[in-house]
């Protein structure tokens, strides 16, 4: 009995005995993996025998390298930047490397002779995609452009994104009822002054799955004054005009397919300020304009604080958002 169990480990031990290094940073690794009782005609190692595969796993910037070759090639070894992560002479022929993304790895793969000398071998470069996170509020301070393997929107998060420039090109948009955004809702530039545009925002991806929504928006202008002066004094008494709305910038969305992706989208433009009112004195930008009194008189544009003309209202920004959930889909703006 204790031989049929000696037996049965050296037998397990021979067909587990690999190691994984590579990505995972590991320092051991089995030099005899091996197969018994079985004979087999052993062929040569080429490059057109051996696959490479990258392969995402659910968790971002983590991702497999899979390698696998024939079964007849006999004792293989597998180096990573001259590294040995794997070695085998059984009958293995798929080794799985895992690795954190935006890695560059130089694979070798050897196939060992009787002597463990080298009969043969191929190299291969492998770029691991790198992935881009957002989660939380994240307010860009300067022009956004990634290509690489996923888009993560993770949480709820908001990108903001504000005047500035965003091209994201990658494989999978995975959004977690996120948003992108140019600016919070409901802002409105002071007296006058134009309200800021929105920049523009291109999403392309081969596929994507959760839920996003796109709020493209443009700061409304400031109102313009009413008239509020002294002619004795040679002041312009006319009123001053609304600032300019801001666009609400230009969104695209392209996708080849989608996996129950659900987008929303709204487009909210600036809106101009309004005009002052001649004779007439505002308070703050957004109120209406009343009448302006001297000595609990009504001006009426006489004498004091007379103004003959009434500002321009700002006019509105512009903008748009256009998408394209799957391939065979029309190409549709709002």
């Amino acid at each position: 009995m204790k031989k049929a169990n000696m037996l049965f480990s050296s037998v397990l031990l021979s067909i587990l005995s690999f190691s994984v290094l590579g990505c995972s940073d590991k320092d051991v690794f089995s030099k005899n993996s091996t197969d018994s009782n079985q004979t087999v005609q052993v062929e040569n190692l080429s490059a057109d025998t051996v696959k490479f595969n990258t392969v995402a796993t659910e968790q971002p910037n983590k991702y497999m390298v899979i390698i696998e070759w024939p079964k007849n090639l006999g004792a293989i070894k597998i180096l990573a930047d001259s590294a040995v992560i794997f070695q085998t002479s059984g009958k293995i022929t798929r080794f799985e490397d895992h690795c954190d993304g935006g890695k560059i790895i130089n694979y070798e793969i050897q196939q060992i002779n009787s002597d463990n000398s080298v009969l043969t071998q191929i190299t291969n470069k492998t770029l691991v995609p790198l992935d881009l996170i957002i989660s939380g509020k994240t307010v860009l301070t300067d022009n956004l452009k990634f290509t690489g393997g996923r888009l993560f929107l993770l949480g709820g998060g908001i990108l903001q994104t504000t005047v500035f420039t965003v091209n994201i090109d990658v494989d999978e948009i995975i959004s977690d009822d996120a948003s992108i955004e140019t600016y919070a809702a409901n802002q409105k530039q002071v007296f006058e002054k134009s309200g800021a545009s929105g920049g523009n925002v291109t999403l392309k991806a081969r596929t994507a799955t959760g839920k996003l929504t796109a709020n493209m928006r443009g700061i409304s202008g400031g109102d313009g004054r009413g008239s509020l002066c002294w002619t004795a004094f040679s002041m312009n008494c006319n009123a001053s005009s609304g600032g300019a709305g801001g666009d609400g910038g230009y969104f695209t969305l392209i996708l080849n397919e989608n996996k129950n992706f659900v987008f929303s989208r709204s487009l909210e433009n600036g809106i101009g300020g309004a005009a002052g009112i001649a004779c007439a004195y505002t308070v703050e930008s957004g109120q209406q304009p009343q009448p302006y009194l001297i000595w609990d008189y009504k001006n009426g544009c006489e004498g004091h604080g007379q103004g003959k003309a009434n500002g321009i209202a700002g006019i509105n920004g512009k903008g748009q958002i256009c998408f394209r959930l799957k391939k065979e889909d029309p190409y549709a703006c709002i």
